[in-house]
């Protein structure tokens, strides 16, 4: 088989042609340049080609404070608690910022700090963590609160501090039977078997809580019970007796609304403190009803003032004692003090149900006042019986040195009469004028200063000054009507008067625009210091300063509301006119005005 091959033969001349065939010629590649450079400038062109490096970051200084506990501990009898809270609070970066651990004022009496690189800084604005350097701190602090509040069934208040974390709580322990509330914070509280409260108090804001602890009131099914004192202090005046009766009164037992007092023959003046008086009724009775009504242990002050009407000729003298309701087992001690005007002189006698005192400083008098003051030694005691003398006037001496009104009258008969009373007086706690009966007491000044002028009748006026005064201003503003002023009729003006010798009178009056009197006026003598007038030469330089009275009152009623009725509404004539009477030794009252209304008709008018 010389013709074929065998498989192997084959497979070995294949690789032999394969393996001894000659390789084809590599490809030329181009010739390349080559540049050398120093090392410097090339890592320099190697740099810019990567671009601006970037900066390393610092890491942030960061402060983050986390609340791990916080308790008040309550003393309600002391009036104090304790307080203490402790914090973790964690301080990062190169400068460590200070952490705020109390966001407002705060006692804090005591801290300490774990690690102690870092120191806590009390402010009066916040108190501060202020680390030295990065790092977990541990902080415990603590203080003393004070509480405000005597009435525990009103609650005692004691501000929390503000803690800086969010959230915070405290944990109150507060003693067996009372109550916890908080103002401006939640309040969760549990009770132990024992009886302890335990309150958890959850702040809600940056602002600083109140903690309020008090005890539960419980009402009572019966009556109340009292204690206490009644003192009536009596001031005698030459036609009236005034009498401030002053009550203090403790509840043992109850609650206390409403009272009785007993006062006959005297009208209520005024009641000062939280009650509300109505009476007196036919037999006397007052009815005081207590706002807010006064609950067990607790005690209310109130004041009311009487007024009685006397018989100035009669010598004696019997004061009328007011008297307090009251049960069986209540005991209200009873005091008197009687006091006399100036130019009185007082004997006491029948002071059998009573025992002097000989400290009368809880009662106001001046050097001219005569006191006496007794305590009762009965439950129902009989009033003493005073025997009163009136020194000569000469041992007194009160004169009123000059008295001027000026009057203005409006279109429709509406009146202002304006008393000015320039008082010479020694030793009398109070001075009486005369007014007619329909005139409405507008005010009432002593020495620019508004008096509490009272009305005993409705003709009488009396104003309290002082007794030691020596000279005394007093200004009276009345309001009433009169007949509308028309041209040809006849006006009358009632005058007020003081019940003291008069000087001197001078008369001012004010018609509406286009108006005069027939009657010509005459100008009053200026006084030694008076000082020239603004205006035109009819001025009264004595009157220049009751006409600036006159001029601001006008002023003032102008801006007044619409209801306001008497004229003039803009400014005061130029030159009222003015009627001066010198009298000497006169003995009361001062006559009334009686002009006639003519029709004025001036060039240049001086509305």
């Amino acid at each position: 088989m010389r013709g074929r091959r065998r498989p192997a033969e084959a497979l070995a001349a294949a690789l032999a042609a394969v393996l001894l065939s000659p390789s084809p010629a590599p490809a030329q590649s181009a010739p390349r340049s080559e540049v050398e450079l120093p090392l410097a400038t090339y890592d320099r062109l190697r740099q810019e080609a990567k671009g601006p490096r970037e900066a390393p970051r610092k890491p942030p200084s960061v402060g983050a404070v986390r609340l791990l506990r916080a308790g008040v501990t309550v003393d309600v009898g002391r009036r104090r608690a304790s307080w203490e809270a402790e914090m973790l609070v964690a301080a990062t970066g190169e400068a460590p910022p200070s952490v705020t651990l109390l966001a407002g004022a705060a006692p804090v009496a005591r801290w300490s700090v774990s690690p102690e690189a870092a120191r806590v800084v009390p402010g009066p604005s916040a108190t501060r963590l202020t680390p030295d350097r990065a790092g977990t701190f541990r902080v415990t602090m603590g203080g003393e609160l004070t509480g405000s509040g005597d009435d525990e069934t009103a609650g005692v208040r004691f501000s929390l501090p503000p803690l800086g974390s969010v959230p915070a709580a405290f944990d109150v322990s507060v003693p067996k039977g009372y109550l916890v509330h908080a103002e401006r914070a939640r309040v969760a509280t549990t009770t132990s078997r024992d009886g302890g409260v335990t309150a958890r108090v959850t702040l809600a804001g940056e602002a600083s809580p109140v903690l309020v602890v008090k005890r539960p009131s419980v009402p009572s099914t019966g009556p109340a019970v009292v204690d206490g004192d009644l003192h009536a202090v009596v001031r005698v005046a030459e036609s009236s007796a005034r009498t401030e009766v002053r009550l203090s009164l403790r509840v043992r037992k109850g609650l206390l609304e409403k009272r009785t007092l007993l006062f006959p023959g005297a009208s209520l003046v005024s009641a000062a403190g939280p009650v509300l008086a109505e009476g007196p009724a036919a037999d006397g009775a007052v009815s005081l009803r207590f706002e807010p009504p006064v609950p067990e242990r607790g005690s209310v002050s109130v004041t009311l003032a009487f007024l009685a009407p006397r018989d100035g000729k009669d010598p004696s003298f019997v004061p009328a004692l007011p008297g307090l309701v009251a049960g069986s087992e209540e005991r209200v001690r009873r005091r008197l003090t009687v006091v006399s005007e100036g130019g009185l002189l007082m004997e006491a006698a029948g002071e059998e149900d009573w025992s002097p005192r000989t400290d009368l400083s809880d009662v106001a008098t001046s050097g001219e006042e005569v006191a006496l003051g007794w305590t009762a030694k009965v439950l129902s005691p009989r009033p003493p019986r005073l025997t009163l003398t009136r020194l000569k006037p000469l041992a007194v001496a009160t004169a009123l040195a000059r008295a001027r009104l000026v009057a203005f009258v409006g279109e429709g008969g509406e009146a202002r009469t304006l008393l000015l009373c320039d008082v010479r007086t020694k030793g009398r706690p109070s001075l009486a004028f005369r007014v007619p009966a329909d005139a409405v007491l507008l005010a009432a000044r002593v020495d620019g200063v508004p008096a509490p002028a009272s009305r005993p009748a409705p003709d009488r006026v009396e104003v309290p000054i002082a007794a030691d005064s020596g000279r005394t201003r007093v200004d009276l503003l009345l309001g009433g009507r009169v007949a509308p002023p028309r041209p040809g009729e006849s006006l009358r003006l009632e005058a007020p008067a003081p019940l003291e010798p008069v000087e001197r009178t001078s008369w001012s009056l004010v018609l509406p625009p286009g108006l005069g009197v027939k009657e010509e006026g005459r100008n009053v003598p200026p006084l030694p210091d008076a000082e020239p007038p603004e205006r035109r030469a009819p001025d009264p330089p004595e009157d220049g300063e009751a006409l600036e009275k006159a001029r601001e009152l006008s002023r003032a009623d102008a801006a007044a509301s619409a209801e306001g009725t008497w004229w003039p509404r803009a400014a005061l004539p130029a030159a009222p006119l003015t009627w001066a009477t010198d009298l000497v030794e006169v003995t009361e009252g001062i006559a009334p005005l009686v002009v006639t209304v003519v029709e004025r008709k001036e060039k240049e008018p001086w509305f």
